[in-house]
C-alpha cells in the first residue's frame, strides 16, 4: 500500500501553494531501498528409478534403501532390502516411493533352474549347535567330486543373510560360520555342489 502525503510544487510566498495541485500520477515511480539478496541457481532434480540386476537367483537393486520388491506386479511382504533371493519364477521389479509417486525399476523375467534336493546325509552334513544362539554355527560335510561350492543362509522371506563361494571344492569341509547377529527365527542352510542341493533347517534363538 502506498500513501501520498504531498507534492513538490512550491511558492516562496505561499506555504499552502502545493495544495492547489494534484500529484503527478502520470510520472510516478516507486523505489525500494531494500537491497536484494544474491541470486542462487536452482536446479530441479528428477527422482531416479532403481535399476535391478540378476546373479543366479539373487536380485540386486542399485539403491541401498527404499526398495520394495514385486513379483508379477504384487508386492512381496517384507522384501525391502537391497537384495532379494528369488524362491519362485516370475517377473520381478523393485519400486521406490518418493514425493508421493512410485518409480518402478526395469523388469527381470527370472526362471529358476531346478536342482534336485538331495538328502543331506549323502555328504554327512552336520550343523551344530542347532538351535544356534545368535546365528553362529559349525558346518561340516564331505564331498567326493570336485565342483564349485556355494553355501547360503536364507530367512523365511527369501532374503539371503549369508553367502560364500569356493571354486573347485572337493573333500572335507569344517568351518565355523558367523553370518552376523541374526534375529530369532527359522533359517534355511543351502549347500549347492556338483548340480545338487542340500538343505538343512537352522533355528536361531536369543
Amino acid at each position: 500500500m502506498i500513501s501520498l502525503t504531498g507534492n513538490g510544487a512550491v511558492d516562496g510566498e505561499n506555504v499552502n501553494y502545493y495544495k492547489q495541485w494534484y500529484y503527478f500520477f502520470y510520472d510516478i515511480s516507486v523505489k525500494n531501498n531494500v537491497c536484494p539478496s544474491s541470486r542462487t541457481a536452482v536446479v530441479p532434480t528428477t527422482p531416479v528409478a532403481p535399476v535391478i540386476t540378476q546373479n543366479g537367483n539373487v536380485l540386486s537393486s542399485n539403491l541401498a534403501t527404499g526398495n520394495q520388491w514385486y513379483l508379477n506386479g504384487s508386492a512381496i511382504a517384507g522384501a525391502t532390502g537391497q537384495e532379494y533371493t528369488a524362491v519362485a519364477s516370475g517377473k520381478y521389479t523393485a519400486q521406490i516411493s518418493t514425493g508421493g509417486c512410485n518409480l518402478a525399476s526395469n523388469e527381470i523375467n527370472l526362471i529358476l533352474t531346478a536342482l534336485p534336493n538331495v538328502d543331506p546325509s549323502e555328504i554327512n552334513l552336520t550343523v551344530s549347535p542347532n538351535p544356534s544362539s545368535g546365528g553362529a554355527f559349525n558346518l561340516q560335510f564331505e564331498t567326493r567330486t570336485r565342483a564349485n561350492l556355494e553355501i547360503s543362509l536364507t530367512n523365511t522371506l527369501g532374503q539371503k543373510v549369508y553367502q560364500s563361494q569356493t571354486p573347485g571344492f572337493a573333500g572335507k569341509y569344517n568351518e565355523w560360520i558367523e553370518p552376523g547377529r541374526l534375529a530369532p527365527g527359522i533359517y534355511y542352510l543351502q549347500i549347492t555342489h556338483d548340480k545338487k542341493r542340500y538343505i538343512r533347517k537352522l533355528a536361531v534363538v536369543n
